[in-house]
């Protein structure tokens, strides 16, 4: 069975739920079910996948970002009826079954929308904080229980090419020239 929400609706409902909410009345803390299907959860992780594609990354990081995204809207009853919609949407469009390429323009084409806003805000600040995702990117975490950089960590960068040591010819006749000269504009 389908339950169609209007706007009207679903403000007047949700005013409602937060005067109850304000004013202690037990009732008005009742929990919603959304997102509790397995599926969903694989759903909401494919979308984080579609918004910060690493082909490196395993699912878990980004399950337990779709985890945080759940939590997120299960903190207002606002955020939970978007994330209730917005999964109907994208299960609508058949999103699971779409290429990389067509899940990227389709999250694209929701860019604004308060699930987007939703996810993506979650995400930041959730996928790359992970402690696995730490481990593969090679961050070691904090360095201030450890000692600070100077000691440990400051020049291990061994993914990046080792500097020039040697300076460019042009810089090098520039600061060979005595110090008058600096002012000097050439012609």
């Amino acid at each position: 069975m389908k339950m169609r929400l209007s706007r009207r609706a679903f403000i007047s409902s949700a005013s409602a739920f937060s005067i109850l909410a304000y004013l202690g009345v037990p009732n008005a803390q009742a929990h919603m079910s959304i997102a509790s299907e397995p599926e969903d959860r694989k759903l909401i992780a494919s979308v984080v996948r579609a918004m910060f594609p690493h082909d490196r990354f395993p699912d878990g990081p980004y399950l337990r970002t779709a985890d945080a995204v759940i939590k997120k809207a299960l903190g207002s009853p606002a955020s939970a009826l978007e994330l209730r919609s917005g999964l109907a949407a994208l299960k609508q469009v058949g999103f699971e079954k779409m290429s990389k390429s067509e899940a990227l323009a389709h999250v694209k084409s929701m860019e604004g929308s308060p699930l987007f806003s939703l996810v993506h805000g979650t995400t930041v600040t959730g996928l790359y904080t992970d402690s696995e995702v730490h481990q593969l990117l090679g961050y070691e975490g904090s360095s201030f229980e450890k000692g600070g950089y100077i000691d440990r960590g400051f020049n291990d960068l061994n993914w990046l090419p080792e500097p020039r040591i040697t300076e460019h010819p042009e810089l090098a006749k520039f600061l060979g020239a005595g110090p008058k000269s600096y002012a000097v504009a050439a012609n």
